[in-house]
C-alpha cells in the first residue's frame, strides 16, 4: 500500500473516507487476497457510494463485483503496457435514410367489400388501377 500511495497523508485521507462507509467483512477479505488491492481501494475512494452497494449485496455477489473490478483494472493495465488504448465507440458514416416512411389511409384489401360500397364498378376499377400503379 505504501508503494502505491507513498504520501502518508493521502493514505490517511483515503482510509478515513472509506471507513466512513464501513466496508463489510466480505469487502475486506476480498481486498486482503487481491494483488490489485491498492488500485481497487483507489476506485472505491473515487466512488464511495459503491461501498454502500457492495455492503447491501450478499458476500458472494460482492466478491463477484470486486473480481469484475479487478479484471477491469488488470485489462486497463495490460492495455497501457502494450500501448493500446480503448477505442471509442465508432459513429456510423452511413448517409441518412432517403425519406421517412409515410403512412396513409388503408384502402380495403378485399375487393368484394369495395364492390359492395358502390352501385357501379367504377370504385373497383379505380382501386384496381391504383393498385397496379404501386407495383
Amino acid at each position: 500500500m505504501e508503494a502505491y500511495f507513498p504520501d502518508a497523508d493521502v493514505r490517511r485521507h483515503i482510509g478515513e473516507t472509506i471507513s466512513l462507509y464501513q466496508p463489510g467483512q466480505a469487502i475486506i477479505d476480498c481486498l486482503m487476497e487481491s494483488e490489485l488491492a491498492p488500485q481497487i481501494i483507489e476506485r472505491l475512494y473515487q466512488h464511495p457510494e459503491a461501498i454502500e452497494g457492495l455492503n447491501n449485496m450478499s458476500p458472494a455477489e460482492a466478491r463477484r463485483q470486486l473480481t469484475r473490478l479487478e479484471g477491469a483494472i488488470e485489462a486497463e493495465r495490460q492495455f497501457a503496457q502494450n500501448g493500446y488504448a480503448p477505442q471509442p465507440r465508432r459513429v456510423t458514416k452511413a448517409p441518412p435514410p432517403f425519406r421517412s416512411p409515410a403512412g396513409g389511409a388503408n384502402p380495403p384489401s378485399d375487393a368484394f367489400q369495395l364492390a359492395k360500397r358502390g352501385e357501379d364498378a367504377t370504385d373497383y376499377v379505380r382501386w384496381r388501377q391504383q393498385q397496379e400503379k404501386r407495383r
